[in-house]
């Protein structure tokens, strides 16, 4: 009754602050079993933390009788009308175990596993500052995390469409497990590119890319650009497998 007077019409109906959008989302949010929000998260809208905000959606964490998740909500001012292409991407990744799985949605609304972590890049600090060989042995273990789901993806021919700016895309936990987010560009319809995108961010032009190939002694920028131009028009596992051994090798780690 007091809904104009509450600040979740600021949230649910974002930029719009529209009654009529905030009730009707609260109706599906009651109905798919989401009893609580959490404002909490690195962004605000207005005094409001959330965990995301992209020009189509915002995201929430919420709780349902199941336990903690998150709902995705597309904004009034979208360029997209529905989130259907979404959730068949993102149904895809999940046959792969990858993403937040799906646990239900509308057209402008998608209740998923609420995964916690830091960024890619947060996450390669932290290893890369750990003293002893403790740090060098995780980042070996996010390579290879890393790569083998976006070799799943490029087998499947899944392309994410925005791997190449993994800090908004790909969360690490404390265990060193990858989860891949957002897949509202993705495609099955054009050439896979996750692989040598994660490749190029990790070891060519990301902001720790000089920092990981003097880690790992890797000096020559033209071998690197070979591997993954290699991988590119063959898609072969093996040569990213037998690259991550050479990484290994390199810092006489087993990698098995």
């Amino acid at each position: 009754d007091n809904l104009h007077e509450n600040p979740i019409i600021e949230i649910l109906s974002y930029p719009n602050n529209s009654y009529e959008i905030t009730k009707n989302r609260l109706i599906s949010l009651e109905k798919m079993g989401v009893c609580k929000i959490f404002f909490i998260g690195r962004l605000k809208i207005r005094k409001l933390n959330i965990l995301g905000k992209g020009t189509n959606s915002i995201v929430l964490k919420t709780m349902t009788k199941r336990g903690v998740s998150a709902v995705k909500i597309m904004r009034p001012d979208s360029n997209r009308d529905t989130f259907y292409h979404e959730v068949d991407m993102l149904r895809i990744a999940n046959k792969l175990n990858i993403g937040p799985k799906v646990m239900n949605f509308t057209k402008d609304i998608i209740l998923m596993e609420y995964i916690s972590g830091d960024t890619i890049s947060e996450t390669l600090m932290k290893e890369i500052e750990r003293p002893g060989n403790k740090g060098t042995k995780n980042l070996m273990q996010i390579f290879r995390n890393v790569f083998d789901q976006c070799l799943k993806l490029d087998r499947e021919g899944l392309d994410h469409g925005e791997i190449n700016r993994p800090d908004k895309h790909i969360i690490i936990n404390n265990k060193m497990e990858i989860k891949i987010l957002d897949f509202e560009s993705s495609s099955i319809n054009r050439r896979v590119t996750n692989v040598t995108s994660i490749g190029h961010f990790l070891f060519i032009g990301g902001p720790l890319s000089s920092i990981i190939c003097e880690r790992f002694l890797i000096y020559d920028k033209e071998f690197l650009f070979q591997v993954f131009t290699n991988y590119k028009n063959s898609l072969d596992r093996k040569i990213i497998d037998d690259f991550l051994h050479l990484l290994s090798d390199n810092i006489g780690l087993n990698l098995e």
